[in-house]
Order: C-alpha cells, then structure tokens, then sequence
C-alpha cells in the first residue's frame, strides 16, 4: 500500500493541534517512516497503543498520544521531531507572519551567534496560489524575511541563516516534482543548529500552515560512521544501520526479546538489536563473517560503551538450522541478493537472476518455517532486480510464503489494515530491497 492510499483510507481526528503533540518528518521512503512510527510507539515499555494521527502526509505525520512520544534517536528512517506552536490559516499577511516569528523566536534559548532555518513541508506546486496572489514559494521567502526583521529588532545581529540545498530538496523521491526547502539532519547537525540555535517548521496542510520548532533531529552522522567505520566491513553486504534499525522495529517486538539473525554478514543487524535494548544472535555459513561479525560487535560495545555479550554468533548452515534451533521468537535478515550487477539487466538476464534465486529462498523459507516459533515473526528481505527498461523483478511472495505456511502481516494504523510490505530503493541501485514482515497463519 503506498502512503497516497493510505492517507486517503485513513480518518485523521484534525483536532486542532497543541504544545503537547508532536510533529514527526518521514525520510525518502515516507511508508515505512510511517511504519516505524507506529511500531516504536507500539514497542514501547507499558504501551497502551492509543497512537492518534491527526493529520498524515507523504511528509510526516502530527500524532497525539497518552504515552511517551516516540524517540527520534532510537529511529532509522523518522529525521525530525517538532512541538506545533500555532497555526495559521492562508492567506496570511506580512505583519502576522512577523508577529508569528516573534512568538516562535521568545519561545527559543538563543547563543550570542545563533544558527537557524526555516523548513517547509507539503508545499503545493509553485503555480497553485491563494486568493491574495501568494503561493507556498511566497510564504517560505515571507517567513525567511520575518525571523530575520525580529532578530534584529531584538539586538540579535550576528545571526547566521542556513538555506536549504536543491540536491537535498530533491531525496523527496516520492513527489520529485514538487518545490520543497527542507533543511536535512546532517547539516543541522554539522552547523550545530539546535544548539543555541533553532529551525521553524513550516508544515503546509491544505489552508493551514502549522508552525512548528524542531526538538531534536535523527543523528545520521553517527549512523553513518557505524557504517564506514567498523572494522569488519565488505561493500557487497552493504545494508545500513539505518535500515537495520528500521526492520527491527517494524517486528514489532519489545526490548530486550530476542532478534535473530541467520545470515548476520558484518553484523550489522546485530549490532543495532544490542544497542536498541534487544538480544541479539546470528549464526552465518561464511566463518570469515563469523570472525568479522565478532570484531565489529567488540567495536561497537566499546564504542557506544554497552556490555558486550557472550556467544552472540555461531556458524550454521541455516538450511540446516532445525538440528541447532527451535522457537526463534524474532527473525531479522537479509539473505543473500543475487550477483552484484554493474549494469541495468535487460528483461531476460533480470529473469534469469530470479529464477536462479527462487529455489534459494525456498530453503531458506523452510528453515524458518522449522525454526520460527508458532506466535514469531520474521522481517525478511527479497531482492527486487531493475533493468534497463524500468521494470522490477522479483520473487512471487504467495508462492514464496503460502506454501511454506506464513502470511503478510497487517498493522492497524489508525482505522486501515497495512500490509507490511515496503520497498527500499536508494537511487540508481540495480538490486533494489522489498521488505517483508510474515507470520504464520
């Protein structure tokens, strides 16, 4: 289901949002930012599930929750969380956007040389305008214009303002087409925005712009050097924390159950399940992704400064795993993906790669089938072969997952059932990834 589908399903409260709710930016793949989301709240210790969304977009969701809020630094695909601090109704004037910022910018902790931005989410196409000739293109320029007049009439003068960049505007792979100014995480954090600093939110919904500030934004400059960094690494078992992160949550298991992981590689899965709260173990066939997954979870544990386990990683040949496992709880993988391609395939060579990964992925589907405990849950992902001609192969997953006994699973999110079925697709990859969450039936 793609998130345009849902958020036409969906009956969102619309109640009009306060300080206590919270403002949450999805990243490039907004379906399963919007996944993780539900699945962290539902994760959460002594969660009553009561997540309400009062209003959802291809750009993020505003929720509402009796609980804590989701924590955006335990994410992988969520970038931003935000207090809503008013809400304006277009078309808006000069003089109550200036009169808007000055109550944004008293409400901020401001340094002596502060940084800050402004983001806007869910603009319309620069040509749809309001009744007074101003499009969401005038009002980003109009609010720039505010923040700057109120500072200096609050004798803030050394002020530094952070545009956005067009190259990171365009990673809304979803809506390319559309005009947004979204300053990214990473650059926030390289310029030290958020401290003694602050960024504006603009979150453009139908007539209304819901004025937000950022509370805190994803670390992907820590996510990024666990990647490159750790001591063990090989570019063809290339999955990142990020995603590693994403696909524990979206097992929808608590801390501290188990996560396992048949085929760990460099281990990254492992390595964010230890330092999410879980319990990780892996086994793999290759005693070299043995010894380096070993290596990289010392890394790791002294790096972030959490225990190291014992006995994390064993060697099995997982079509075998019945004479060395039973009752898995959780599996979290990512089996092997095909050759690595150095060109788009055409149609026959991308076919010829599925068939020839069809009877692989049945075994491995019968192992989990035989180690996968009755009420488990396994987060599984297929590849999916783009060729030259913009087609998508992969494998059937009714005959992969019916025959073996296992179904899709559907996650309630607010009134519609989701598939958990996503595709992660960076740019220009030839092995694209679909993520799969399945049960038993």
């Amino acid at each position: 289901m793609e998130i345009e589908e849902l958020i036409r399903k969906m009956r969102c409260s619309h109640a009009p949002p306060t300080s206590s709710d919270r403002l949450y930016i999805f990243g490039r793949n907004p379906m399963l930012s919007c996944a993780e989301l539900v699945s962290l709240s539902q994760n959460a210790e002594n969660s009553q599930d009561n997540l309400e969304f009062l209003t959802l977009t291809p750009s993020g969701a505003l929720i509402r929750t009796k609980d804590l809020y989701p924590d955006i630094t335990r994410s992988g695909t969520l970038l931003k969380s935000c207090t809503p601090r008013l809400i304006l109704q277009k078309p808006i004037s000069y003089d109550k956007i200036v009169q808007a910022c000055a109550t944004i910018v008293q409400t901020q902790f401001l340094d002596d040389k502060p940084h800050w931005c402004v983001s806007a989410y869910e603009e319309r196409d620069p040509e749809e305008i309001d009744e007074h000739g101003n499009a969401d293109e005038d009002y980003y320029e109009m609010v720039v214009s505010g923040f700057r007049e109120v500072l200096k009439s609050m004798g803030v003068r050394k002020h530094t303002y952070i545009p956005a960049e067009q190259n990171q505007d365009q990673l809304r792979v979803y809506n390319p087409e559309r005009s947004f100014h979204a300053i990214m995480p990473k650059k926030m954090m390289q310029k030290k925005i958020l401290e003694g600093g602050f960024e504006c939110v603009l979150f453009h919904h139908g007539n209304e712009i819901i004025w937000c500030t950022t509370d805190a934004v994803l670390d992907i400059i820590e996510l990024e050097d666990r990647d490159v960094k750790r001591p063990f690494f090989r570019a063809k078992l290339g999955m990142g924390a990020a995603l590693a992160r994403a696909m524990i949550h979206i097992s929808q298991r608590k801390p501290p159950g188990g996560i396992y992981d048949p085929f760990c590689g460099t281990g990254i899965i492992l390595q964010e399940a230890l330092l999410l709260g879980y319990t990780p173990q892996g086994s793999d066939v290759d005693e070299t992704c043995i010894i380096g997954t070993i290596e990289n979870i010392s890394w790791i544990s002294q790096r972030m400064k959490v225990k190291k386990p014992k006995n994390i990683v064993k060697k099995i040949d997982f079509t075998r795993a019945s004479d060395h496992l039973h009752d898995i709880e959780t599996i979290v993988t990512e089996p092997y993906l095909g050759p690595a391609l150095t060109r788009y395939p055409d149609k026959r060579a991308a076919s010829k790669i599925i068939r020839d990964l069809s009877e692989r992925y049945q075994r491995y589907m019968a192992s989990i089938r035989d180690v996968l405990s009755d009420d488990g849950v396994a987060v599984i992902i297929v590849p999916g072969i783009r060729t030259a001609e913009e087609m998508l192969y992969t494998l059937d997953p009714d005959d992969l997952f019916t025959r073996y006994g296992f179904s899709i699973i559907k996650q309630k999110i607010q009134n519609v059932d989701v598939p958990f079925v996503f595709l992660h697709a960076p740019k220009e990859q030839r092995v694209e990834r679909l993520i799969y969450v399945i049960s038993r039936v």
